[in-house]
């Protein structure tokens, strides 16, 4: 305990600085930021996956690309019916056993069309 207690900040600054000024370029390598674009309008299955395919696809087809618009048409398809399941067993289902007026409340938004979300209040604040 008295080691502790006689321990110089400085050298801890220094320390911290020295293990920051070596992670942050580590992080900044291996975890690149990215942007994507979201819009209000999007349903919260909507991957920037899904996205990019749906871009592909619409490019297919301006280029009158049947073939790959087809394939590309069919893979949309396929991944936005896997994403709706994820977001069901992921979100949807989970509220619905632990709180179903919650789960109400989301179920609501989502089949009125509403872009925004439930809030969720909080006693005493």
């Amino acid at each position: 305990m008295i080691g502790l207690m006689s321990m110089n900040p400085k050298k801890v600054d220094d320390k911290c600085d020295k293990f920051y000024s070596s992670l942050l370029p580590m992080i900044d390598t291996y975890f690149p930021t990215k942007s994507t674009k979201v819009h209000d309008q999007d349903k919260p299955w909507m991957t920037p996956a899904i996205k990019s395919l749906i871009h592909e696809r619409q490019t297919a087809f301006a280029n009158k690309d049947n073939a790959r618009w087809h394939q590309l048409k069919n893979k949309v398809k396929r991944q936005i019916e896997s994403a709706k399941a994820d977001y069901y067993v992921n979100r949807v289902q989970k509220l619905k056993k632990s709180n179903p007026p919650q789960w109400y409340k989301h179920i609501k938004c989502m089949t009125s069309g509403q872009t925004k979300s439930p809030s969720v209040s909080i006693p005493g604040l």
